[in-house]
């Protein structure tokens, strides 16, 4: 009887140990508040394009930008530079940039090039993460600012590992960590997004801040974001 009794005590501390506390979170319950958070599954698979005005600041000076992307991997950006207009466009194949007084010319392969293409991807990391083939794992709740952030570790398909800092309670990104390897901007880039604004029925940080290695590199303050606008697929191309 007290062997019977020894081991049904062993077994059910075996179970406790074993079956996660009421607690602990998943990666799938937080993915799934990202999501929501953002706008919904439907919100966000029924979205096509986007294109979003605003001003960056680049070493002090201000850019005006008009950015738009469509659905898959199809990205153009206008800024205009000392009263000139500078494209830079990713049609998912090619990656160019036109500068005024020369003709548009293809992007050289190159780490940057590579992270470019990478982030040019429509639909956010986490959106249908596992059949892209990306990997995330959880390293726990860490205080940032005086709130409670979840950190994810996301090994995405292609491309490098990124750290996302998710807002507990809101499930919203706060901030990102990245390693990056171009021999011209080497180190951690970090990228920061407040400002969140409902647009449509989706959270949209209306304003991104990067550092690398923990100096200013640029940041990005959007003036108005419109959903599903339509655009022409040639706009992407490359001009001859």
């Amino acid at each position: 009887m007290r062997r019977t009794v020894v081991s049904a005590a062993v077994t059910a501390l075996a179970l406790l140990v074993a079956v996660p506390s009421a607690g602990a979170q998943t990666v799938d319950e937080i993915v799934a508040k990202i999501i929501e958070a953002k706008g919904g599954l439907d919100k966000l698979k029924g979205t096509t394009s986007v294109r979003m005005v605003g001003v960056a600041t680049v070493q002090g000076t201000p850019v005006p930008i008009v950015a738009v992307s469509k659905r898959p991997n199809m990205v153009r950006n206008e800024m205009e530079v000392a009263g000139q207009k500078m494209v830079q466009g990713y049609d998912g194949t090619t990656l160019w940039v036109a500068v005024p007084g020369m003709p548009a010319q293809e992007l050289p392969p190159g780490p940057q090039t590579e992270m470019l293409k990478d982030n040019s991807q429509f639909d956010s990391v986490f959106l249908d993460w596992k059949e892209r083939g990306h990997k995330i794992d959880y390293k726990g709740k860490e205080a940032d600012g005086g709130k409670e952030m979840h950190h994810l570790i996301v090994t995405p398909k292609s491309g490098p590992v990124v750290h996302y800092y998710i807002d507990a309670s809101t499930g919203l990104e706060t901030r990102t960590v990245m390693v990056i390897e171009d021999p011209a901007a080497k180190g951690q880039l970090e990228t920061r997004m407040s400002d969140y604004r409902n647009v449509d029925g989706r959270m949209i940080p209306f304003v991104i801040t990067r550092l690398l290695n923990g100096s200013p590199a640029g940041d990005m303050k959007f003036e108005k974001v419109e959903f599903n606008v339509p655009l022409d697929d040639a706009l992407f191309k490359m001009p001859k």
